[in-house]
């Protein structure tokens, strides 16, 4: 059931990860411009989206860091079988002992039965003990795969915001030509007109595309300078 959850909450958070950065990887057939001027994607701000998309990421990271765990003796099992050349480790099996020959005495047949039944008694008590061995030892890798999954999860969260800062945009207003190419491609309503000059109307609505500095002629936006 621990694996059933882990992977079933990592499928999903893939998916919304998945989705949200597909929408903003396209924005001139997904995002529209709302009344207040805000753009939207399905008529949610792209703020929101952000926000799913960030936060989906950082559960898929934990998610992973958990199932490695949960799986970490099997990966270095199979991988050292494989660096072995598919030599796996040999295991012992303990195997009753037969008599030599047909008991032809009674004594004789309740000694063979007796040492029969001693040896399945010592066989299920070391299986028995294996069994608690492995199950000692999944509830310490479960525990260890929720930490990592924790130390994931803040790793990303710390290094998401050391990373992101605020979009910046800036226009030189002596080299705008007014040519309205920066307002006309911009999917986000970041520009507007004024005055004949392009300026900034929204530059917290900036995702960072640059289509507008690539059809800018005489290069006078700058992007996070």
């Amino acid at each position: 059931m621990i694996n059933y959850w882990v992977d079933m909450v990592t499928g999903v958070a893939f998916v919304f990860c998945a989705v949200t950065g597909l929408m903003r990887l396209f924005p001139e057939a997904t995002v529209s411009m709302a009344g207040a001027g805000q753009p939207v994607i399905l008529g949610i701000s792209m703020s929101v989206w952000q926000t799913v998309h960030d936060w989906s990421g950082a559960i898929m990271a934990a998610g992973v860091g958990v199932h490695t765990a949960l799986h970490f003796r099997w990966l270095v099992a199979t991988t050292g079988m494989m660096v072995r050349g598919g030599r796996g480790r040999e295991r012992a099996h303990v195997k009753a002992p037969e008599a030599a020959r047909p008991a032809t005495t009674l004594a004789a047949a309740v000694i063979a039965t007796r040492a029969r039944e001693d040896a399945t008694a010592a066989r299920l008590e070391t299986m028995g003990r294996s069994r608690q061995e492995d199950r000692d030892t999944e509830h310490r890798y479960t525990r260890k795969g929720f930490l990592a999954a924790a130390g994931v999860f803040a790793a990303a969260l710390v290094g998401g915001r050391s990373l992101v800062r605020p979009t910046e945009v800036v226009i030189d207003a002596g080299a705008c030509t007014g040519c309205r190419r920066c307002v006309l491609i911009c999917p986000y309503g970041v520009f507007t007109m004024n005055g004949g000059k392009a300026v900034v109307q929204n530059g917290a609505a900036c995702q960072l595309c640059a289509k507008c500095t690539r059809r800018c002629l005489p290069e006078a936006i700058t992007l996070n300078p």
